[in-house]
């Protein structure tokens, strides 16, 4: 995660501060769907849900040039 957010902010497409924090944040937000999405086996019940989490992940990355 930390090599995949470096490279997006070395190729501009990316901005944030720290990235630390960034990739901290993102690993709670992991960690926080783990048990029902993957112990629970609720892959259907959330796909949608899931996909718009790594869309708004994603966008609120982006460098806004």
């Amino acid at each position: 995660l930390t090599n995949i957010l470096k490279k997006g902010k070395k190729e501009g497409l990316f901005d944030f501060k720290n990235i630390g924090s960034t990739v901290n944040i993102i690993m709670m937000i992991l960690h926080g769907i783990e048990i029902p999405f993957f112990l629970q086996h609720k892959y259907p019940e959330y796909e949608s849900t899931i996909e718009e989490l790594a869309i708004l992940m994603v966008n609120s990355l982006k460098d806004q040039k």
